[in-house]
């Protein structure tokens, strides 16, 4: 198989052996590239389809089907990737297409130059991309897939207009946010491949638009300063990032809908959350929770991990709670209680550590759960 060398093998037997006979079952065309990306394994065998790891072959991007770019346009696109330090990136063009550089390739080599480019909203605001072109660009595959993870989840669909770079400081300046969602555009994205750092409080709004939603998503980290308060009474807010993620002493008040979505790790702590219709908190790995309130009675609240650690969780009284862990309730119903239940006992379990209540009742029993739990149901989930 062409370019399947010793470090294709290493990836491809660090999968399962499940995993390795659906890997088989692809065109030969799709097994190196997939290989090359390293994929988790929970994302490659749960979420990735065929059509996905095909996806990443050469038959899947810009072809010679369009016509060649003229002399004139090479030179301007290899003067702009000089200018932004993207020198490397023509060369990857130029591998990619074969050598032949149509008028595809270079709109391709145009958005990439935007995607890789770092932005501090204070002094220069990314440039509005579609959604088509960005999941389709071959150097924005991260957020490309993290786009799938939260399309499974049901947090995001269709057509969005895209704000992307490799990394972005988001100001106080983002008030103008707003203006962002006009005629058909009811979901923004906010995406870097690297990290997305908030330093200031904003609020936007829609009175314009409705089921509107900001989507802000991170290749690795999320950075949002403690105290700050991201706010909407028009729009819905989902967060979500491929690495671990810290809410610190953050408020998230927006419209119907609030999402917290990790590919690994998710920690909160001394947070708010508000919103009409759902809260929704989900980690591949860990959720570890201390200190979260809900300053509305949301109607529902899902909170899926593999394992889940809650203290000082006040619930609604009044909202429908579901927590799914990977292993599910303990005798059909409930989750583990208190502070001396070993680590190894936690793992995969729904874990009430200390001091998490429902309309104000504390749950750290039982006989608590029975009498005033009657609102939260615990579940198991096959993929986090």
């Amino acid at each position: 198989m062409e370019g399947f060398f010793k470090d294709q093998a290493d990836a491809f037997f660090m999968y399962s052996e499940d995993t390795r006979a659906q890997i088989l079952g692809l065109d030969d065309s799709a097994i190196v590239p997939g290989l090359n990306q390293r994929l988790e394994e929970a994302l490659l065998a749960g979420t990735l389809t065929r059509e996905d790891l095909s996806g990443s072959t050469k038959s899947k991007v810009p072809t010679g089907t369009s016509p060649m770019a003229t002399d004139a346009e090479v030179m301007a696109l290899s003067d702009k990737l000089k200018q932004a330090g993207h020198i490397g990136l023509m060369e990857e063009l130029l591998e990619l297409s074969d050598g032949k550089l149509t008028k595809d390739w270079i709109r391709t080599g145009e958005v990439a130059n935007i995607l890789l480019q770092d932005y501090n909203w204070a002094t220069a605001l990314p440039v509005v991309l579609s959604s088509t072109e960005v999941l389709a660009n071959p150097f924005y595959t991260p957020i490309a897939q993290l786009r799938k993870e939260l399309e499974n989840d049901m947090l995001i669909y269709g057509d969005t207009s895209v704000l992307g770079g490799r990394n972005q400081v988001i100001t106080n300046g983002s008030s103008s946010l707003g203006s962002y969602f006009n005629g058909t555009t009811s979901t923004v994205i906010i995406s870097s491949l690297e990290n997305t750092t908030a330093s200031d409080s904003f609020t936007w709004e829609t009175p314009n638009q409705q089921d509107t939603r900001l989507v802000v998503m991170s290749g690795e980290k999320i950075d949002l300063k403690q105290g700050m308060t991201l706010k909407s009474a028009t729009s819905d807010l989902v967060l979500s990032s491929r690495e671990n993620m810290l809410i610190d002493q953050v408020t998230l008040d927006v419209g119907n809908e609030v999402a917290v979505r990790g590919l690994k790790d998710v920690d909160i702590k001394n947070a708010t959350m508000g919103a009409n219709m759902k809260a929704t908190v989900k980690a591949r790995q860990n959720l570890n929770v201390d200190g979260l309130n809900f300053n509305r009675s949301v109607s529902n609240i899902l909170m899926e991990a593999t394992t889940i650690r809650l203290s000082n969780v006040h619930f609604p009284g009044n909202s429908a709670v579901q927590l799914n862990s990977l292993k599910g309730p303990i005798d059909g119903k409930y989750p583990n209680f208190g502070t001396n239940i070993s680590a190894a006992q936690q793992v995969g379990r729904v874990n009430f550590i200390q001091n998490v209540s429902s309309g104000g009742n504390v749950l750290n029993n039982r006989q608590a759960f029975d009498q005033f739990g009657n609102n939260i149901k615990i579940g198991k989930i096959n993929r986090p």
